[in-house]
């Protein structure tokens, strides 16, 4: 599970993405099956409606808590 802490995925959410994709696109799924999960955390981090899918697949749950902008404007506001 090196990848899943390096790029911050939980190990659960590797196995599935890694299974669903291989399924889906055999052998070519399963070599782009975590970085296809990846960026799809980067995508759903950025809409709040989907952001708990992100919340869900990602192992730095406060990181995915606010996007990046929520942040910098959080910060404008207490400074």
């Amino acid at each position: 599970m090196l990848q899943s802490q390096r790029l911050s995925l939980t190990p659960m959410a590797v196995l599935v993405s890694l299974s669903v994709w291989t399924w889906i696109w055999g052998i070519a799924g399963a070599f782009i099956a975590v970085p296809l999960t990846s960026a799809l955390i980067i995508l759903c981090q950025h809409f709040p409606s989907v952001r708990w899918i992100a919340t869900l697949l990602s192992d730095d749950q406060a990181e995915s808590a606010a996007s990046p902008e929520e942040t910098e404007m959080a910060a404008r506001r207490s400074a």
